[in-house]
């Protein structure tokens, strides 16, 4: 699908024309032009199109600064150590280091992408291959921040454990999820939030789970809470076998109609629900999450669900600012960086341009993130 659509003006289409120009001056300078024209267009559909947006917040700090945050003003505790999480390279694994509450010295990382038109195309002032172009460049980008951004959510989630107790939990009937279940993650991820002398924390108390990532599948049976039992007391045995007895309680009518109305459930006790297709059997996250996890998981035959406190401000993403890019977009300027590409010469008839943004991904405490297997 496309997510970009550039309107046909006189004006972009003499730009076009100017860029195939066999002039260097003059097609520099239209080029100089459209990069600056596209580099906030790339950077506001980025914001839209990468799922991992709505998880992290933004840190953007200028390339001359010191790459260091204060982590106990971001969490709020007295706490001596806590597990910090962060992605420090393209493509590798996350790491993570036990960590005091002082300053803490972040790496970022360099995501790129590039392309290359034929001048013919520009003389035409094919604006459709150029729109392709850019989407391909965007594509690129998105693919990438997406790969480093939820490989260490994954990775925490896998191996993390708190108080003794692994952060993942099994579904309570095999191939079922249901509101116990999502009960019972609210349970968890309030537990974890203690102090290292397994008490009560000072500072703010988390609000408790408030997302949570699923796959289609999981989402086709909260839409089946329309018209199936949903308590555990009456629905199921003590055994988790489920009764026939027509002893099982439904939901609310209310609630029920809501869901047949609107197709399904956004969300269920204030918690967000986001079905995504990398979640499911055999799919990508899952297969991801297996080579972190030392438990029991078939990722052909079971899958995850992730649960996620985005209350607590945790989950960052520091990026550079440049002076290159001054387009201001939210809470940031500057991020993505469009420069044409100077390595074609006369003779090549093309034209290219590149972009680039300098990222990184932290978690400062992964007592933020919880999982359940629905187990087979």
């Amino acid at each position: 699908m496309k997510s970009i659509s550039i309107e046909r003006t006189p004006k972009r289409v003499e730009l076009l024309k100017r860029m195939g120009s066999s002039d260097k001056i003059v097609a520099g300078e239209a080029q100089e032009a459209f990069a600056a024209f596209i580099a906030p267009v790339i950077q506001q559909v980025l914001l839209q199109k990468v799922t991992s947006s709505s998880i992290y917040q933004d840190l953007p700090y200028s390339e001359n600064d010191r790459p260091t945050i204060p982590v106990d003003l971001f969490l709020g505790t007295s706490e001596n150590y806590i597990r910090v999480w962060a992605q420090t390279m393209p493509g590798g694994l996350p790491t993570n280091v036990i960590q005091g509450l002082h300053e803490y010295t972040f790496t970022v990382y360099e995501l790129d992408s590039a392309i290359a038109f034929m001048k013919s195309y520009l003389r035409q002032a094919r604006l459709d291959v150029m729109t392709a172009g850019i989407e391909r460049m965007i594509n690129e980008i998105a693919v990438k921040q997406e790969v480093n951004a939820w490989n260490p959510i994954l990775a925490a989630a896998a191996t993390a454990s708190t108080n003794g107790q692994s952060h993942i939990i099994d579904s309570t009937v095999d191939d079922v999820f249901q509101l116990n279940d999502l009960n019972r993650l609210w349970t968890k991820i309030q537990r974890m939030y203690l102090s290292y002398v397994g008490g009560t924390p000072d500072g703010p108390t988390p609000t408790g789970l408030t997302d949570l990532y699923c796959s289609p599948e999981i989402m086709e049976q909260v839409r089946a809470f329309a018209y199936n039992p949903m308590n555990t007391r009456g629905g199921y045995d003590s055994t988790g076998t489920e009764m026939t007895d027509g002893s099982g309680v439904a939901l609310p009518d209310g609630v029920r109609e809501g869901i047949f109305r609107g197709g399904g459930m956004t969300e269920i006790y204030n918690v967000a629900l986001h079905s995504m297709v990398e979640f499911g059997k055999n799919q990508k996250f899952n297969k991801v999450f297996d080579n972190y996890y030392q438990g029991s998981f078939d990722p052909a035959n079971e899958e995850l669900l992730l649960g996620l406190d985005l209350s607590r401000n945790v989950f960052l993403r520091p990026v550079v600012t440049s002076d290159e890019a001054t387009e201001t977009l939210g809470t940031s300027t500057g991020q993505i960086v469009v420069r044409p590409d100077d390595q074609w010469v006369t003779r090549s008839e093309k034209v290219g341009f590149f972009a680039k943004v300098r990222e990184g991904r932290l978690i400062l405490d992964d007592r933020a993130i919880v999982g359940m297997i629905i187990t087979s």
